[in-house]
């Protein structure tokens, strides 16, 4: 690569510009003649069918009762945990004055202790309850989306 000399500014020039790629032969290959558009994908295939939903078939019927019920599913688990963390905001704040209270380093400590303990087995409670909740809604929505498949959509 040679030297270009620098233009009055004192800036020098790149030796090549940004929209090069632009003058290349890529458009000219052999790619734009290919038979890649001319595959049997093209043909109907089976997931063709599945555009049953599109003119109010089963598989859209099945999909709107699908949707119905994991929206209802996700608003039970947002009321769920809603409900957790409130009664947990409710005990945090019962516990700060409890332990506002405290005489003692000892009855601070105990106190302490017990919150803890509570606090733990809440939240262990609660991780076994969503996770229950969880399974039945996974459950719910898998059998109101379970006329959705390609094979349902196809008939």
């Amino acid at each position: 690569m040679t030297k270009q000399a620098t233009p009055e500014g004192g800036k020098q020039a790149l030796p090549f510009s940004p929209f090069d790629w632009m003058k290349g032969d890529w458009m000219k290959g052999d790619w734009m003649k290919g038979d890649w558009m001319k595959g049997d994908w093209m043909k109907g295939a089976d997931w063709m069918k599945a555009a049953d939903w599109m003119n109010g078939g089963a598989a859209a019927t099945a999909m709107g009762r699908a949707n119905e019920v994991c929206s209802q599913a996700c608003q039970e688990w947002q009321q769920a945990l809603t409900r957790f963390m409130t009664d947990r905001a409710q005990a945090d704040s019962q516990h700060m004055q409890r332990l506002a209270a405290c005489q003692n380093w000892m009855d601070a400590m105990r106190l302490q202790q017990e919150y803890t303990m509570t606090a733990v087995q809440d939240y262990a409670r609660e991780a076994q309850n969503l996770m229950q909740l969880a399974s039945r809604l996974g459950s719910r929505v898998m059998a109101a989306s379970g006329n959705t498949s390609l094979s349902a959509a196809a008939e």
